[in-house]
């Protein structure tokens, strides 16, 4: 290769390295999923549980919330978890109205203040990401299973992030909701 052509190359080269590049675009969040928390932050700043009930999808709600309570490696914890879920395979309305006072105890913090809850495009929610991905390898068989079947029941969920005193995740499978964890 002749010395002029190594010129062209480098010249080339650096050019393009140097090149200003388009930021990256923070992803959008649906506009249907934007849609769905608002009408979940509205039903729980308006104390409406009978609007709650039929906006959460219970059953994998309660293994979300269940993970969320024993995911430190608690095996008895999750045993306990594991037996009430195969015990009543429907979720009791104990459950349903616990659930739905908890929904308003997580949101309400986020709407606090002079400004409603803001969106946060792209942010994803870390504890979500590893709770898709499957129980560790070294995770005790009781909790192994629990995250199996919380990665399956969360399997094509969709999240959104709200920040406003507080952050939060609402996760999403179709259009019902399957948990809201906190965001850090």
């Amino acid at each position: 290769m002749t010395r002029a052509a190594v010129v062209a190359v480098l010249v080339t080269a650096a050019g393009c390295a140097g090149a200003p590049r388009p930021a990256p675009k923070a992803a959008e969040a649906p506009p249907e999923l934007v849609e769905r928390a608002a009408v979940v932050f509205d039903a729980a700043a308006h104390n409406d549980v009978l609007r709650l009930k039929t906006l959460v999808d219970w059953n994998r709600w309660r293994l979300v919330d269940g993970l969320k309570g024993v995911d430190k490696g608690d095996d008895a914890a999750a045993e306990r978890v594991l037996s009430q879920v195969e015990a009543h395979p429907e979720p009791s309305s104990a459950l349903v109205e616990a659930g739905a006072r908890q929904i308003r105890a997580l949101l309400g913090p986020v709407a606090e203040g002079p400004m409603p809850p803001r969106l946060q495009p792209g942010m994803m929610n870390a504890t979500l990401a590893g709770w898709k991905r499957g129980p560790d390898a070294g995770a005790s068989p009781a909790l192994a299973r629990l995250r199996t079947l919380v990665a399956e029941a969360l399997d094509g969920a969709r999240e959104v992030t709200y920040e406003g005193a507080r952050r939060v995740t609402l996760v999403f499978v179709g259009d019902r909701l399957a948990g809201v964890l906190e965001a850090r």
